[in-house]
């Protein structure tokens, strides 16, 4: 826990206020340039992975397991995916 906490100090202290103007903007608006579905697995790390910074890419954790064989896992896929409003505001967007 005590790593959490001087986690989000440093980022407090350091890097929100070295990227101040990005997170200004952020705050106002997003425009994605990819969506990124990956799994809840804390070993992916979508940012590290793609080098991107906040705001860059949409984000959707799946904690669903299950690779889809037939169409009935597939509609259970994609029912889980499109059910966040955020998702379905920001897919119309990304590019």
């Amino acid at each position: 826990m005590q790593k959490l906490i001087e986690g989000f100090k440093k980022f407090q202290t350091e890097v929100f206020r070295s990227k101040k103007g990005l997170f200004d903007r952020l705050a106002h608006q997003q425009h994605p340039r990819a969506l990124f579905i990956t799994c809840s697995d804390s070993r992916i790390d979508p940012c590290l992975l793609t080098q991107t910074e906040p705001g860059e890419r949409f984000i959707l954790r799946n904690g669903w397991r299950g690779a889809g064989r037939s169409r009935t896992d597939l509609e259970k896929r994609w029912t889980l995916i499109g059910s966040s409003p955020d998702f379905r505001h920001a897919a119309r967007k990304v590019r």
